[in-house]
Parts: C-alpha cells; structure tokens; sequence
C-alpha cells in the first residue's frame, strides 16, 4: 500500500509530470499539430533566409468562381464553360488536368433520366445528350477529380515500386511502434455502377511535412500529388529506394524515411509559389500552356496549398529529414530527460536557467544552419519544447524541495535541542520524543546512545533496550548499540547466561544475571 501512495503521489508531482512528457515524446509518432508550433515558427524564420534555386513554374491556376463549382458539382450538363475548357485542354499539348472538389458530381439520376427519355418536351434529349458528354468528360483518364476522403467513393490509387538494393535501417531493431510510420489511407473498393471514380487529396494544411508515400492495405502507393507530378514528367513508374529517395524517369526526390517532405512554398513557411492564376473567362481567350492546369473554387486553401506543392517539386526547393532523425531525436529526448531529472535538482537556479537557454540556442541554430547548409529539416522543435516546460517544472520542483528541506532542517534542530534540553533535566522519555522527530545523524544517534545509557544507570534496563534497538533500526553498526541491546533482551527475558563485559564505559553497573529480576509491587 505504501508503494502504490509512493507511486500516485510520484506521478502527480511536478517531477512526476516531467517523467510522463519525456515518455510521451519518446513512443508518441503522431504528435499533434499543436506540439509543433516551434518547428512552424523556425519553419517560417528559414524559408525567409533560403532562396530558391530556379524560377521554373510551371502550373497554373484557374479559379472558379463558388456558383461556377457548385454547377459542376450539383449539375454537370449546365457547367458549359468548364466543360468547353476542358475540351480545349484535351486538344491541346496534353497537360496534366486537375480539379478540386469539396464533392464528386451527382450521378444519381435514374429516375429522372426515365422520365425525360419518355418525355416529349423539347430539348429533353438534347438535355440527356449533354450530361452524357459531361460525365464522359469526368470519367475520363486524362482527367483527376480531387476530393477529401468521402465515405462511398472509390479513390484510384497507383502502387509504388521498391528497390531491392539494401542498406543499413536505422529503426530495423525498433518494435513497429518506435519506426516512423508511413500515412495510412483507405482505399473503398466498393463502387456502384456509374460510380465517378476520385483521387483523395490529403489535407495540405494540418503539417509541415506532406507525405509522398501512403500505404494501403500494406501496398506502398503514390500519393495525389506525387501522381499529378508522374504525370507531368511522363514517367511510366515511380521507385522509392530504400526510404529515402524517389526516382522518375531523370528527376529524384528526396524524402524523410516516412515518404515525407517540407515544401519550399506552403502556408507554413509564409510563402506562395508564383504560379499563374487565371479566371474562367481569361482561360477560355488565352489557353495555359503549362503542365499542370489546377482548377477549384477561387480562395480554396487546398487549392493553393496543391499548386504550392507542386512548383516545390518543380523548382527542386524542399527539405526533408536524414534516415538518422528519428533515432537521433529520440536520444536527444533521453539525454534532456536525464539533465532535468539528475543534473537540475544538483545545480543554482540561475546555473540551470543558464543551461537550458544555451541547450534552446543550440537545438534552434543546428535546426535553422541544417535547413540553410544541407537543405535538410530536423524538427526539434518537440525537444526544444521539452527542455522549456521541462526546466520549467524541474525549477518548481526544486524550489518547493528546498523550501520544504529548510523547513525540515529548522524542524530537526529544534527537536535535536530539545532533546538535549530533557536528557540534562533528565526527562528522559520526553527526551526520546523529540529524538524520534529528528533525521538520522551521528549526533542524534549519539545523543539516543547517551539516553540508553542514562536509562541502564536507573536499572531501566526495558527501556534501554527499546532504545539501543531504536538505535540500530536507525543505524545497525552504530558503537556497540546492537551488543548492548541483546545482552539488555536477554536480561529482561529472564536469562541465566551471564552478561558478557560491555567495552563502553565503566561507569555503568550492570546487575548480576543470576539475580532474580525485581518484583514490583506487593
């Protein structure tokens, strides 16, 4: 029981909460986006320090307006101007097609389509013939319909192809739990007839690092983005080799060893590509001849978020984290663990402050000269964090033990006068309580050794055993306190042996064992 109060009274201590984040950041993968507000902070401080490398761009943006989308979206056959774009784009070099959607178009229109077949109303079949062509139009191959992932719609997926060549794994001797995980996504294969298939487009804003590699149903597979990027290259396949670089035709993409990347130009960073942006009008006059051609609703974070992405990989202007981080931040984590919790309690409070600042400074420089030397992210902003709060906390903690330390100080001396106080007015059992509020020290020992002897001197020899062996429960191999107390225990159990000499002082007078005890009373 007095384990368990130990243990609750540990983990709701100050200390205590110190213990649990040091946990938390070393076996926690998925961390929340609210734990990385220092990594967006230094995210941001670099990109405006790092300059781009080319000025290629080579994606466009048309920005349709919300009732623009919303025709497409409820009704295809009346969106005539998006589809006569489209057709333009399907005559032309052949560019990368897009669109963002919040919905894929209706497709449930069987009974009305029956009733319109058996109509004769005038342009009933001229209306059926234009949906027709709409929904050729969607479902065609050269097309990509983006949407969020929506229950019921059958996402396209591509797999992904593996190198066979082998290298070191940093994390191979990690449990699965401990590795960095790829982004898991479902993939429904239950489609209806007629069913539009989509690609899902992954949220663009919820992290600095956007995934390129996704995994479903345990098959490594391209990503949105990384297909829309396929396309525009022309290559046939994509191969990552060993979780660490992509290869497509001649282009290679490096990647963090969960198939992530930091985008030069993305809200985090405070910086948008320069792409194009074109209305739906100004496309029809002058047709892009880019790429990629991105179409969604004008002010669409995702929208803008994709074209950031996609000029990121065009121009080559990312960073990505080594093999190494992730094994390297979690012995970063421990190392700062075991300062908080050993080294901090041993040092001033104005050396630990010290200490910690420059541990901040050092983690925030090799964060920012990493990004700016090698191009590569090592967010450390989780341990940066944790030095903070942990020193925080180990300060409190410390000050509150010293607090309580000095009190308990002040307390000992007072009851260790006291009890020296009594043994000369020779009160001697007042005396033994104060000595039982004192902490362990050879003067307190001592003093207890000098109340057994006083005791043995008035034949109280009960109490002078209880004391010696008060003594040696406190501090066994203390002066002959152990000797003395089994003789005093034999003596009072009535036995006959005789006592053996006690090498203490001579002053004491030791009855002889083969008297009887003393009868009290009548």
């Amino acid at each position: 029981m007095a384990v368990i109060k130990a243990f609750v009274s540990f983990i709701f201590s100050l200390r205590g909460v110190v213990v649990t984040l040091l946990l938390i950041a070393v076996f926690f993968q998925n961390r929340p986006a609210e734990w990385q507000l220092v990594d967006r902070v230094l995210l941001k401080a670099g990109a405006q320090l790092f300059l781009p490398r080319s000025d290629l761009v080579d994606t466009v943006l048309i920005q349709l307006s919300a009732a623009e989308l919303h025709q497409l979206q409820s009704e295809p056959a009346s969106a005539v101007l998006v589809f006569s774009l489209l057709e333009s784009l399907r005559r032309s070099t052949n560019p990368v097609t897009a669109i963002v959607m919040d919905q894929l178009p209706r497709t449930n229109w069987y009974a009305a389509e029956s009733l319109l077949q058996g109509s004769a109303l005038d342009g009933a079949q001229g209306y059926l013939q234009r949906r027709a062509d709409a929904m050729g139009y969607l479902q065609d191959e050269n097309l990509m319909l983006l949407v969020p992932e929506t229950q019921g719609i059958r996402f396209q997926s591509r797999d992904l192809a593996t190198s066979n060549e082998t290298e070191d794994n940093w994390y191979g001797w990690l449990p699965d739990e401990l590795q960095p995980q790829l982004r898991a996504v479902s993939v429904n294969s239950d489609s209806k007839p007629g069913k539009l298939l989509a690609w899902e487009l992954l949220p663009l804003d919820s992290t600095p690092a956007y995934p390129l590699v996704v995994k479903a149903d345990q098959q490594l597979q391209l990503s949105t983005v990384l297909e829309i990027f396929r396309r525009s290259l022309g290559a046939d396949s994509v191969r990552w080799l060993n979780h660490r670089q992509l290869v497509m035709r001649d282009k290679l993409i490096s990647t963090s060893f969960d198939g992530t990347l930091v985008p030069f130009y993305s809200s985090f960073s405070g910086l948008d590509a320069p792409v194009k942006s074109l209305s739906l009008e100004q496309a029809l006059v002058a047709l892009p001849d880019k790429a990629i051609v991105l179409l969604g609703r004008e002010g669409d974070s995702q929208l803008n978020g994709l074209a950031n992405l996609l000029v990121s990989l065009q121009q080559g202007v990312y960073w990505y984290s080594p093999s190494w981080f992730n094994l390297m931040e979690k012995i970063l984590l421990l190392l700062i663990g075991v300062y908080l919790l050993v080294v901090v309690p041993r040092l001033e409070k104005g050396v630990v402050l010290l200490a910690s600042l420059l541990g901040v400074v050092l983690m925030v420089s090799a964060q920012l000269g990493w990004m700016l030397t090698q191009s590569q992210w090592l967010p450390l902003g989780m341990a940066i964090q944790f030095l903070v709060f942990g020193t925080f906390f180990m300060s409190v903690w410390c000050s509150r033990q010293r607090q309580w330390h000095a009190m308990e100080t002040d307390c000992h001396q007072s009851n260790f006068q006291l009890a020296k106080q009594w043994l000369q007015q020779d009160h001697l059992k007042e005396a033994l309580d104060a000595i039982d509020k004192c902490r362990t020290t050879d003067a307190v020992l001592g003093l207890a050794y000098d109340v057994a002897a006083q005791q043995e001197r008035k034949r109280q020899y009960s109490a002078a055993a209880d004391t010696y062996l008060l003594i040696v429960n406190r501090r066994r191999n203390f002066r002959d306190a152990a000797k003395r107390a089994e003789a005093l225990v034999s003596l009072k159990m009535g036995n006959s042996q005789e006592i053996p000499a006690l090498n203490a002082t001579h002053t004491l007078v030791m009855p002889d064992a083969n008297l009887n005890r003393p009868i009290l009373g009548r």
